[in-house]
């Protein structure tokens, strides 16, 4: 299956995307930290504002019955923050809250000894608010716990997606998303400003084609070798 993977914001990339093309969006959204702000985003007004945007051009490129799945990581100086943006989104967007996911990711450490929002990652998968009783998800449960961020991603594309679907992600990041998407056979879209993250994407994704393609070869040795017999 396809990866195209782009050095640029998502929005362009999403320019480029036809109408109901995409099976999934699977992502984790940029943290916004309320004292020191970030870095594109001039305030919390700002990051709800087109945080809004992008999910109006994801309901222009998201087919039929499929959803949204986004971690929201809640800054350490204001956990309520994630809160007030879900909330404008269900407000301002065709969109709702159609199931929340708790994981447990084992390279999350807490950031104080009273608090463990870093510990336990919170998932939510959005769906259109007219396709909430029949948008497409497997029945099988799956375990999040002590996962690592790979096995999470492809837990949740066994959920949401199959073979040969498309997934999106606008915040590509290293491309645990996209390595997760063609471990299971599937094609991937990915936006990535941030150039040294976007660069550890590619060798990420080549080193394990590479694997891929020793395996093959070690098949086919194998199969020679019964062939000779």
């Amino acid at each position: 299956m396809q990866q195209t993977l782009s050095n640029e914001d998502y929005l362009s990339t999403l320019t480029k995307l036809g109408d109901k093309s995409i099976d999934l969006v699977l992502t984790s959204l940029p943290v916004y930290h309320v004292s020191k702000g970030r870095r594109g985003w001039r305030s919390v007004h700002d990051y709800t504002e087109r945080t809004i945007k992008l999910f109006w051009e994801l309901d222009r490129v998201l087919k039929p019955c499929r959803v949204v799945v986004g971690s929201f990581q809640e800054p350490g100086d204001s956990p309520s923050f994630i809160y007030s943006v879900i909330g404008a989104l269900l407000m301002s967007t065709g969109f709702m809250v159609a199931d929340t996911i708790v994981s447990k990711i084992s390279t999350m450490q807490a950031v104080s000894s009273n608090r463990l929002n870093r510990v336990l990652n919170h998932t939510y998968v959005f769906c259109r608010k007219e396709e909430f009783t029949n948008f497409e998800a497997a029945g099988e449960q799956e375990n999040f716990f002590d996962i690592t961020p790979v096995e999470f991603n492809e837990k949740l594309l066994r959920i949401y997606a199959k073979e040969g679907d498309t997934i999106y992600d606008p915040f590509m990041g290293t491309g645990l998303t996209a390595l997760a998407a063609k471990n299971n056979g599937m094609g991937f879209i990915g936006s990535e400003t941030n150039t040294a993250q976007f660069e550890i994407s590619l060798k990420r994704l080549e080193a394990a084609e590479q694997s891929v393609r020793e395996i093959q070869r070690q098949h086919e040795a194998f199969e020679s070798m019964l062939d000779l017999d």
